[in-house]
């Protein structure tokens, strides 16, 4: 199985969450984008890390350019219950089919409904943060942290998990590979890494660099 790259929002210079991106990332040569998502006060969606919207470009104009495209978008949820209205808006532009979604997304949603499950890279913050933060101290994961996550994953049907790469140790991508769960990473920024994650065949690797990581991918695969 081939690493999906997801172009992070602001790769090679551009500036985060715009359409300069949006454009840069169509044509970079990766299977992903990723952009940040929020919701105004009339219920649309638009693009931005923090709360100020102003001119922010809308997710209706990325949806709109990504139908000429192969691309998936992977919508970081920056706020809770987007999910659907995401989905739902998707649809109308006929790239459902393309979406995934990370950020702020319900475990229990997750396990409700298989559309959203099925496009979820999950983050552990919901039901992880402790070891988050510890691991943020320094401090990796243990066996009962592991174990812990493993179980709330299989409650709650996630498929995949989206981590900071710093955790994705051996030991770590061995006990969830075991365990049929997926491993996305985030932001991975140089090829050494890279490399090492596409060799563990991890399900994706998000980064501000997608034309290295590319080079360093398909040298790899051939």
């Amino acid at each position: 199985m081939k690493t999906m790259i997801t172009a992070h929002s602001g790769s090679d210079g551009t500036p985060d969450n715009s359409m300069e991106f949006v454009n840069y990332a169509l044509g970079c040569g990766v299977e992903a984008l990723e952009v940040d998502v929020r919701r105004r006060g009339d219920g649309s969606f638009f693009l931005s890390h923090d709360t100020a919207a102003g001119a922010c470009p809308t997710l209706r104009e990325v949806f709109s350019l990504l139908r000429s495209s192969h691309m998936k978008i992977n919508c970081d949820l920056k706020e809770a219950d987007m999910e659907l209205g995401v989905l739902a808006l998707a649809k109308e532009y006929g790239i459902e089919n393309r979406l995934l979604l990370s950020g702020s997304v319900n475990p229990y949603l997750v396990k409700e409904n298989p559309e959203i499950r099925d496009r979820t890279l999950f983050n552990l913050a919901p039901f992880a943060s402790h070891i988050l933060k510890r691991f943020d101290r320094g401090q990796e994961p243990g066996e009962d942290d592991l174990q812990s996550i493993a179980e709330q994953c299989a409650e709650f049907g996630v498929r995949v998990i989206n981590i900071p790469y710093g955790l994705c140790t051996d030991r770590f991508l061995r006990f969830f590979r075991d365990r049929d769960i997926g491993i996305s990473a985030w932001t991975v920024g140089d090829e050494e890494t890279a490399k090492r994650l596409f060799q563990a065949h991890i399900v994706n690797v998000t980064t501000r660099k997608p034309a290295l990581l590319r080079s360093a991918r398909d040298g790899e695969t051939g």
